[in-house]
């Protein structure tokens, strides 16, 4: 089926939409090289289009706005689905070969980009925006041996905060949302969180504050924006947001020290090195 990704190029008032059907997962590693390499790329490898893809068909994204000196991203591979690693992307990439440039994640997708053009009509939106809860694991498929971190879920009760990790993948905290506020109830305690790891393995977040009934989420993947009104009618009378700053906007909302998680900027560019997660090859 490809990696379809659009590329826009904004350029004094002109706007440019091209098309490459294998660079989704890239995205990252392209604008990661600097304004002309990416200029070059669109003119040399892509195909002029007159309109952006929907968003079932748009698996990645860049637009660069050399008016407003101001870079849109989505799509990508490890950066398109971390938190931890999109923000300091962001901060790498302002401090290196985009020095000035305002650098945002684009956690709507195409959607996004179509916001900052002017050109957002319904047609980008595919299907309806709802989850779909038949699609959801039971909750005792998860077992408390597992290692990774890839889904946190925070609880907020009576003052106090409790944290639980899933091993689903993309989506896996659809499972708690879907619950509503019978979460609390549902949410096994063996996936209490005993050890903390690193930011960088975790995917998305959910915060449940049930003392000021406020849902806070968290996909580092970009989803329709339909979905957050779904949400709300599940967790009727909640406050629903969705937050993009991952784990760390948990520790800061319930007053913690982010130190056993927080990424440094250091710790990023080892990351990013041992992978060759900067480079563009092909």
């Amino acid at each position: 089926m490809g990696e379809r990704a659009n590329f826009v190029l904004v350029e004094n008032g002109q706007t440019t939409i091209f098309y490459h059907k294998w660079l989704a997962y890239k995205t990252d590693r392209i604008l990661a090289q600097g304004l002309s390499f990416c200029e070059q790329l669109f003119k040399d490898r892509c195909t002029e289009e007159f309109c952006l893809m929907n968003n079932a068909w748009a698996e990645g994204g860049l637009l660069i706005d050399k008016d407003q000196k101001k870079a849109l991203i989505f799509g990508g591979d490890d950066m398109g689905c971390t938190p931890a690693l999109q923000r300091l992307y962001g901060q790498y990439l302002r401090a290196t070969n985009w020095v000035n440039w305002d650098i945002q994640w684009c956690y709507y997708g195409i959607v996004d980009m179509a916001e900052h053009l002017g050109l957002m009509e319904y047609r980008l939106l595919s299907g309806s925006g709802r989850m779909d809860p038949d699609g959801y694991p039971e909750w005792d498929l998860f077992t408390a041996a597992c290692e990774t971190q890839y889904e946190v879920i925070t609880i907020v009760k009576n003052g106090q905060c409790w944290d639980y990790k899933l091993d689903w993948g993309v989506f896996g905290i659809d499972l708690g949302i879907a619950e509503g506020a019978d979460l609390i109830e549902q949410i096994p305690d063996y996936l209490q969180i005993q050890e903390w790891r690193s930011e960088a393995e975790t995917t998305d977040c959910l915060l449940a504050d049930y003392d000021h009934r406020k849902l806070f989420v968290c996909w580092g993947v970009n989803r329709d924006p339909r979905i957050m009104d779904h949400i709300s009618e599940i967790w009727e009378g909640w406050k629903v947001q969705r937050q993009m700053e991952g784990l760390l906007f948990h520790f800061a909302y319930t007053r913690r020290d982010p130190g056993p998680v927080e990424m440094t900027e250091e710790a990023f560019q080892k990351y990013c090195e041992e992978d060759k997660l900067l480079v563009f090859e092909g």
